[in-house]
């Protein structure tokens, strides 16, 4: 299924798409393989993970992903061999806290997103490796 937005001037051609994601936290596989269905439009792709809505967007040299529930807001910044500060944003408490990112690889293809970064959150370092492989269904 494909549907047309019309915006201003120029068109964005948005399609379904199914994601295939991976997720490890240290050694410890958070998802292996999992199946999501989500869009994709130009340099954006938007899921439901699981409750939360996950939302990836691509440029030249760096990726953008949020995550947000009805709980909390998560926003990280990659960009390969480079520290950024993402934040973590906790709904009830209106709290923003800084989450240290440091990437160590970005791999972007057509239909392939691969992330290998180290974040810290109170100066305690966890390692993730973060993959989704996307294809457009009809």
């Amino acid at each position: 299924m494909c549907a047309i937005i019309t915006i201003k001037k120029g068109v964005i051609s948005v399609s379904k798409i199914k994601c295939i994601v991976n997720l490890k936290e240290n050694n410890d596989v958070v998802f292996s393989n999992e199946v999501f269905y989500g869009v994709k439009g130009g340099n954006k792709i938007s899921y439901q993970e699981n409750g939360i809505m996950v939302t990836i967007l691509i440029y030249d040299n760096k990726i953008i992903m949020k995550r947000i529930q009805e709980n909390f807001e998560i926003l990280l910044d990659f960009e390969k061999g480079k520290s950024s500060v993402g934040k973590y944003f906790i709904n009830n408490d209106n709290l923003w806290l800084p989450l240290h990112t440091f990437t160590d690889t970005i791999l972007v293809d057509d239909s392939y997103i691969r992330i290998d970064y180290q974040l810290s959150l109170d100066n305690e370092p966890t390692k993730f490796l973060f993959e989704i492989q996307y294809e457009v269904i009809e």
